[in-house]
C-alpha cells in the first residue's frame, strides 16, 4: 500500500502529495478561490489532492525541487522549466514549434492530454519529466544531502537583486541557468538578471513564495477571489483573452506593452490584474526582506506508525492527526460496531472508525473497564494478533464482527 508523504513546515503548515494523475503536486487542503476560478478554470478552488494547486503550493515545491539542483536536462544538464502542458502548447504554437510528445522520459508515461499538470520541461531539446519523477527526486534526498543544501542556502540567502527597468518587480541571483534563447521568453541571454530578463525558475519560486506570504493587492477587486501569478505572455497567447483589457487595477499601467517574460497576477473570472511592479512594492519594501521557505521534514505514514504511540514528540502527534484526518477522507473510513469477546464469552460492544490505530481501541475499553491495558491485553482477529500501531481497516475488519480478547496472566 502506497504511504502518504507528509511535508511537515513550521509546526502548523502540512502539504501533502496528490493522487492519481495528480502525483508529485503538493496540496495544503485550503480553499483559496472560487468555484471555477482558477487558471484552469474548472476546479473547485480548493488545493485538495487532485486538480490546480493553490499558488503557495505551486511557489513552495517548485522552489524545494531547485534547491535540489537535480532539475536537469539529462541531455544539456541545464535547468528544466517547470510549465502546464497548456501554456507550453500555446508558446510552442505562436513559435511554430511542433509540439513534441508530452511524455516524461524518466517513467515514460504520456501527459499530452492533461493540460493542466506541470511538466519540467528543455525548452532547448524538448526533454520532459513529470511531476512524479520530479518529486520522487525530491524526496530521494539524504539527510546529509538535505543538510549541504540548508548550508549553501544559508551562505547565499542574502544574494538577490532587485530588477530594474523592464525587470522591476522580478529578482535575481545573477546565475546562468541555460542557454542563450532557451530560457522561458526564448530570447535572453540565460542569466538570471542580474538586472532584466527572465529570473531563473528558483529566483521566480522565491519571488511567489514571498508576495503570498502577505497577498497585499494580490486579490481581485471585483470578485475578491485571490489573483494567479502567471507569465504575461501566457495570458496574451490565449485566444480567449486576445481582446482584454490588461491595465494593472493598482497603477492602471497598460499590461500590454509590457514583455512577455514578466509575471502578472490575474484573476481568471473577471480578467482583472495586477502588474509585478505593484504586486512587488505592496509586498516587499526591502531586497533584504526576502525569505526563503523552510526546508521539509519529511515524514512516512509507515515510520510514524511505528512511533507514534509511544514518541512523546508533538510535532510527530500533530502529523499523526493530520495522517488520520486524511485517511477518512481519501480512503473513505467508516464508522463500525464491532464485538470485543473474552475467553470467558462476556462481549463488550464499541463503535469506532476502521481508519482508526488498533490503540483507540483500547482507549474506548478502559472507559469500559480499565482492567484492560495495553501491556497486558492481546486482541486477534482470523488468528491475526493486532498491532498497536496498525490501523483497523488493515486488518479487514468490518461492522458487527468479532474481535477476541486474551488477557495475559
Amino acid at each position: 500500500m502506497k504511504k502518504d508523504v507528509i511535508i511537515f513546515q513550521n509546526s502548523t503548515k502540512y502539504l501533502n502529495e496528490g493522487t492519481g494523475i495528480s502525483k508529485g503536486i503538493l496540496y495544503c487542503h485550503s480553499e483559496y478561490t472560487k468555484k471555477n476560478y482558477c487558471s484552469c478554470g474548472a476546479c473547485d478552488g480548493h488545493c485538495d489532492n487532485d486538480g490546480c494547486a493553490c499558488p503557495d503550493c505551486e511557489n513552495t515545491l517548485s522552489y524545494l525541487l531547485y534547491s535540489t539542483g537535480k532539475m536537469l536536462c539529462e541531455k544539456c544538464n541545464k535547468t528544466l522549466i517547470r510549465i502546464n502542458i497548456y501554456n507550453l502548447k500555446n508558446i510552442l504554437k505562436s513559435n511554430n514549434i511542433p509540439n513534441p510528445a508530452f511524455k516524461c522520459n524518466i517513467c515514460n508515461k504520456s501527459f499530452c492530454n492533461e493540460l493542466y499538470i506541470p511538466l519540467m520541461h528543455c525548452m532547448k531539446c524538448n526533454f520532459d519529466m513529470c511531476p512524479s519523477c520530479a518529486f520522487e527526486k525530491l524526496i530521494s534526498l539524504t539527510e546529509s544531502e538535505w543538510n549541504s543544501i540548508n548550508i549553501d542556502i544559508e551562505k547565499n540567502a542574502e544574494i538577490f537583486y532587485k530588477g530594474k527597468n523592464s525587470g522591476l518587480g522580478n529578482i535575481y541571483c545573477g546565475k546562468n541557468f541555460t542557454e542563450k534563447n532557451f530560457c522561458l521568453c526564448g530570447t535572453c541571454d540565460g542569466n538570471c538578471g542580474p538586472t532584466n530578463g527572465c529570473p531563473c525558475p528558483k529566483c521566480d519560486a522565491v519571488l511567489g513564495y514571498n508576495l503570498y506570504l502577505k497577498k497585499n493587492g494580490l486579490k481581485c477587486d471585483k470578485c475578491g477571489s485571490l489573483l494567479i501569478k502567471t507569465k504575461l505572455g501566457f495570458i496574451k497567447k490565449e485566444p480567449k483573452f486576445e481582446k482584454i483589457n490588461l491595465k494593472c487595477f493598482l497603477c492602471n499601467e497598460d499590461n500590454n506593452n509590457q514583455l512577455d517574460f514578466q509575471n502578472i497576477y490575474f484573476c481568471y473570472k473577471c480578467k482583472h490584474n495586477v502588474c509585478q511592479k505593484c504586486a512587488y512594492e505592496k509586498n516587499i519594501k526591502d531586497i533584504k526582506d526576502i525569505t526563503l521557505p523552510k526546508l521539509p521534514i519529511i515524514f512516512f505514514e509507515n515510520e510514524i506508525r511505528k512511533t507514534i504511540k509511544n514518541n512523546k514528540n508533538k510535532n510527530l502527534k500533530i502529523c499523526n492527526q493530520y495522517i488520520l484526518s486524511l485517511r477518512k477522507k481519501n480512503e473513505n473510513g467508516k464508522d463500525i460496531c464491532i464485538y470485543l469477546k473474552t475467553l470467558i464469552g462476556k462481549i463488550y460492544t464499541i463503535n469506532i472508525n476502521d481508519s482508526e490505530y488498533v490503540w483507540k481501541i483500547f482507549e474506548k475499553m478502559k472507559k469500559i473497564d480499565n482492567k484492560f491495558k495495553e501491556d497486558n491485553t492481546i486482541l486477534y482477529y482470523n488468528s491475526n494478533i493486532l498491532d498497536n500501531n496498525d490501523f483497523i481497516c488493515d486488518y479487514q475488519i468490518g461492522n458487527e464482527n468479532v474481535i477476541n480478547i486474551m488477557i495475559k496472566s
